[in-house]
């Protein structure tokens, strides 16, 4: 199960708000200022068949806020890195997939965007998948579909993810391939927006985690910048700004 931080703050999807203003990715992370780029260290991780955190993971942004291009490393180097791609008024038109060679694997293309849903069609090696996202009110559903050996498309991921008002991210339900949660993260945060506690439930209710999120040192645009968890393992962040 996956503990890494920059999840809880990041749903990869390109929404308008009921302005009409576009929802940027930093927004949507919950990071104050011009991000111009966004370091994520785990420290201390104690990585099982069960549960794979990536030591260090890169995002870069353009200057209005939106995700360019995401690189995940392990022990060896890049592990695998994501290029995002827009048009001139930043409307998501897909994205590429590289190895750790950054040679390509795979490709995503946006078949849809509207004010509050996108759906693409992706090929990642011999696979073939459909993802739809979407938000009603304050609740956001990410959905992935693959395509069997029937050639024909089944659910296997799907993630309910509520908000409240402030758009904090309360709980996250995470489904396999039934539509029987597997298991659901709920969030607290204090009077500043910063999250202070996550409790993960098995699907019948029982506590599986607790977890104890304290902030150890604020930025200049006062984004938390270093977490200790009550495991004993660590979450750094180095942002720098346009």
């Amino acid at each position: 199960m996956n503990k890494k931080l920059y999840i809880l703050l990041l749903t990869m999807f390109v929404l308008l708000s009921c302005k009409k203003e576009k929802i940027n990715n930093l927004i949507q992370m919950g990071i104050k200022g011009k991000a111009k780029s966004m370091e994520v260290l785990n420290l201390n991780f104690q990585n099982t068949p069960e549960a794979y955190v990536v030591p260090k993971i890169v995002f870069e942004f353009n200057e209005k806020g939106f995700i360019t291009e995401e690189t995940e490393y392990d022990d060896n180097g890049v592990h695998n890195r994501i290029q995002y791609e827009y048009d001139e008024e930043n409307n998501y038109l897909g994205k590429k997939i590289l190895d750790e060679n950054l040679e390509k694997i795979g490709e995503c293309i946006s078949v849809g965007n509207l004010p509050n849903k996108r759906e693409e069609d992706c090929t990642v090696k011999n696979s073939i998948y459909k993802t739809s996202r979407f938000l009603e009110g304050n609740v956001y559903t990410e959905l992935y579909l693959y395509r069997n050996e029937q050639e024909e498309f089944e659910q296997y991921k799907k993630e309910i993810i509520h908000f409240d008002k402030k758009m904090n991210m309360t709980s996250k339900e995470s489904y396999g391939f039934s539509d029987e949660v597997d298991f659901t993260n709920h969030y607290q945060y204090n009077s500043k927006g910063i999250v202070q506690k996550i409790v993960i439930k098995d699907k019948n209710g029982k506590i599986i985690e607790d977890l104890d999120y304290n902030c150890m040192e604020v930025d200049v645009e006062g984004n938390c910048i270093q977490y200790k968890i009550s495991d004993g393992t660590e979450i750094k962040y180095n942002i720098e700004y346009y």
